[in-house]
């Protein structure tokens, strides 16, 4: 089976892949479009991973076949037909067949051009460094196809063959010894040696790190470059073997007598030389009859070359009245060899006629102005079956040897393509981050925080002009779209820092803080929707204040449910729900509804020190008010016992014009509220409700409102406005808003200098269509691509001040096109 795919003709060479060259596409294609373009172009869509990957593996093959032709140029050898592999090709002549000179010119202007070139595209790059738009996508074809280059001008500075590096070294001992054979020797065992240093390289990788991309990558290259080592030792063998002979070895030889007279004609050299064949030479004599001996011409001179297929192109009636000198050719238009020229020479020759060998005329010997034989071509079809198997040369389309041995040649390069399409194709339509579960051991590992500020359980004091920083480093393997940040319940604008996405500093600025016992939770979500989520306590206190001892006096109600207030629907079952943070450790719960007590779960939360959760489950209320009451005892070493105890009611009701009730999600939603949510796209644009009324505070002014949340939006009342219904702020609270850009300047788009940003597209027909400025506020970031904290997909998106826009493609054509992400339900579950 071949090892080889040819790719066409370029300038002087012939070029074939060998197939390690084919694995190492797909290694490269995998790595950039899964793991490095991913870890750089977070923001990009899936089809444009591939489509850059694709183009810089195929400029790469374009790179090394400009890489082969400066060598050939430099070198100025013939013909040749050579192989690429990895690293470039396997030096595609014999030192002594250029010279020392021109050999040492070659070789270092191939790892030249590989460094130079390698040099001049990063140095191209970087003018795109921090570009957006098309310049982020030249600069994700540069940078790595710079780096290739690099890497093969660095990796054939290596002073073993088959690398330039063992060729250089090669003929720097050829020129100051003499002696060839010894530095052959000498860089074959460094190249040896290399190569089998790649592969355990490689395998060391795979085994300690499961990084197998790289581990194969390295095992490929220490393959391709044993695989070139032995190719080109055996081709240099059949060239050496070649280089023994010359052409009297395998030339058909001429008689004195085998010739014919200038002034004879067609007939009568036609009639003299009965068993010659029709492409076999032979001499036309200006002073001799010539023939059979009847007219020796022993001192005549050779004029011309004639074979018995001229006649056989005229008409038999023409032979006697056409003269031998009419039709033959002239010496010094013949194409012939010397009896001592090299056989390698007569096989390229032969080679390079544009017609198949067993097509051709036999090729005329001369000595000293006498035909003493000729080469018949099709004598040398072994030697050149030898260089065909060896990669040396190309087949002609008539050496063909049918379909199914075709198909059987090919076979790698089928299996490997095949493979490249089935990836690519899943490439196109899936999140590349899905395939580090097979690339990164990491991939599945969870989210983790480091260096928080404050640590657990710290004293804090605040920063010069009372402001406290809040600080923790997200640790993720696949990049992280959305954070949050919640002080006692309240959220904090954060911003994201860092030049690894997967690897974020999540930052926050607030005051004042009042001294005692907080809560910092955060919570991020990665690109594949999965969340991480990490809460802990801190102090405030002057400087030099202790912390204080945990106590009773320390116990916060993180939540409960129902809360103060609610409406629950009389008549059904109705779960009850404490969650409290304590520095005590609790030894006894109860929980009362009007005096009956409940049969309660306590449950010490895990990963989050003192908290603890107390629920129970009731049967349906009377319509009415009712109350719940909660009684806790707790202890801590060297204290006595402590006691908590807590109401608050909720009212039990049935539905009514003033309360409608969602059955979905169990929850009472208010008349002006329901107004507002039927008047402005009801289901489709808020979904549905999933809590009760809460009260919530402005941080920036301190205003206590009444809130309720929906999926994907959350309803204010606002008593300061005449008890005005707002959407909540919701998309500037999960999205810091984006640095200004730059207008777009089209027909279909429209730029608010308020924030900076564009809207456009389904996008700008959506806003307009159902609310605009009143209803989702400024844009605050450009349309991108992120995946949905609900079920990990991928959408375009854009975020308002209080919405954040979906695109989904898959409904076009109808109403649905453009949805709200459910935002809502986002928020009130990180509360």
């Amino acid at each position: 089976m071949k090892s080889t795919l040819l790719i066409g003709r370029f300038g002087p060479l012939s070029i074939s892949l060998n197939y390690t060259w084919l694995f190492i596409s797909v290694l490269g294609l995998w790595g950039l479009a899964f793991l490095w373009l991913p870890d750089n172009f977070s923001q990009w869509e899936s089809r444009t991973y591939w489509i850059v990957a694709v183009l810089v593996m195929g400029l790469y093959l374009v790179s090394l076949i400009l890489r082969e032709l400066a060598r050939a140029a430099i070198a100025r050898f013939g013909r040749r037909g050579i192989i690429l592999y990895p690293f470039g090709a396997a030096t595609p002549y014999r030192l002594d067949e250029i010279g020392t000179t021109r050999a040492l010119v070659s070789m270092f202007g191939a790892v030249a051009f590989s460094l130079g070139l390698g040099g001049l595209l990063l140095m191209a790059a970087t003018p795109f460094e921090s570009a957006t738009g098309p310049g982020e996508f030249v600069r994700a074809i540069l940078v790595p196809l710079g780096w290739l280059n690099l890497w093969v001008g660095i990796l054939n500075v290596i002073p073993g063959i088959p690398f330039d590096g063992g060729r250089i070294l090669t003929s720097i001992l050829l020129w100051f010894s003499g002696e060839k054979e010894r530095g052959l020797n000498l860089t074959r065992v460094v190249g040896e040696v290399t190569s089998l240093g790649l592969v355990l390289a490689g395998a060391w990788i795979g085994l300690t790190s499961q990084n197998w991309v790289a581990s194969l990558i390295l095992v490929v290259l220490g393959w391709g470059a044993r695989e070139a080592d032995e190719k080109g030792k055996q081709l240099n063998m059949l060239r050496m073997g070649l280089s023994e002979l010359s052409a009297s070895d395998v030339m058909e030889r001429v008689g004195p007598k085998d010739n014919v007279s200038a002034d004879s004609s067609l007939a009568k050299m036609v009639y003299s030389h009965p068993y010659y064949a029709g492409d076999r030479p032979i001499a036309v004599m200006k002073n001799g009859a010539g023939g059979n001996g009847k007219e020796t011409g022993d001192g005549g001179e050779m004029v011309g070359v004639i074979t018995l297929s001229k006649a056989d192109n005229l008409l038999q009636g023409t032979w006697p009245s056409t003269p031998v000198l009419s039709v033959m050719e002239p010496t010094t238009e013949v194409e012939s060899f010397a009896p001592d020229t090299p056989l390698t020479d007569v096989v390229e020759m032969i080679e390079d006629r544009p017609i198949p060998p067993d097509e051709q005329a036999a090729v005329p010997v001369i000595d000293r102005g006498r035909l003493v034989g000729s080469v018949d071509p099709s004598r040398l079809a072994p030697f050149e079956q030898a260089e065909l198997e060896l990669g040396a040369v190309e087949a002609s389309p008539d050496e063909t040897p049918g379909f199914f041995a075709t198909i059987r040649g090919v076979i790698p390069a089928l299996v490997v393509l095949a493979v490249l399409a089935v990836v690519g194709n899943i490439a196109i339509t899936s999140d590349p981050y899905s395939f580090r579960n097979v690339t990164r051991a990491e991939a599945d590992a969870p989210i983790t925080f480091t260096n928080t500020l404050p640590a657990p359980g710290a004293l804090m004091v605040p920063d010069a002009g009372g402001v406290f920083t809040f600080r923790a480093a997200a640790i993720s393997a696949q990049p992280v779209t959305t954070a949050s940040l919640t002080l006692d319940g309240k959220f904090l604008p954060v911003t994201l820092t860092g030049p690894d996405p997967a690897k974020p500093t999540v930052n926050a600025l607030t005051k004042p803080v009042a001294d005692g016992l907080h809560i910092l939770t955060l919570l991020v979500v990665d690109r594949l929707g999965r969340v991480g989520r990490s809460e802990w306590q801190f102090w405030v206190g002057a400087i030099g204040t202790p912390t204080p001892a945990p106590g009773p006096e320390t116990l916060q109600i993180i939540q409960r449910r129902p809360i103060e207030g609610a409406l629950v629907l009389a008549g059904s079952e109705t779960s009850f729900g404490l969650v409290v943070s304590w520095g005590q450790t609790v030894q006894e719960a109860h929980l009362s509804v009007d005096g009956q007590e409940l049969k309660i779960n306590l449950e010490k939360l895990p990963k989050v020190p003192n908290q603890y959760y107390i629920s129970a489950v009731s049967p349906g209320f009377a319509v009415g008010n009712h109350t719940v009451h909660v009684y806790l005892t707790g202890s801590a070493k060297g204290t006595p016992p402590s006691v908590y105890a807590t109401d608050w009611s909720f009212f039990a009701t049935m539905p009514d014009d003033q309360n409608i009730y969602f059955k979905e999600t169990r929850t009472f939603v208010a008349r002006d509220f329901y107004d507002y949510w039927n008047q402005h796209g009801g289901l489709d644009i808020f979904g549905f409700p999933i809590s009760g009324p809460v009260l919530e505070t402005d941080p920036a002014s301190g205003e206590v409102y009444i809130a309720q949340y929906f999926e994907r939006a959350r309803f204010e009342r606002h008593p300061s406005l005449g008890n005005m219904i707002l959407l909540g702020s919701l998309g500037t609270l999960v999205h810091t808003p984006d640095p200004p850009a730059n207008p777009l300047g089209t027909p279909d788009s429209t730029f608010f200098p308020e924030t900076g940003h564009n809207l456009s597209g389904q996008f700008l027909k959506f806003w307009n269509a159902r609310g605009g400025l009143a209803f989702f506020g400024y844009p605050i970031s450009e349309e991108r691509i992120e995946a949905s904290p609900q079920d990990g997909k991928e959408y375009r998106i854009q975020y308002f001040e209080r919405a954040r826009f979906e695109l989904h493609p898959e409904l076009a054509g109808t109403a649905y096109i453009v949805q709200l992400a459910q935002l809502g339900k986002f928020v009130y579950e990180s509360k």
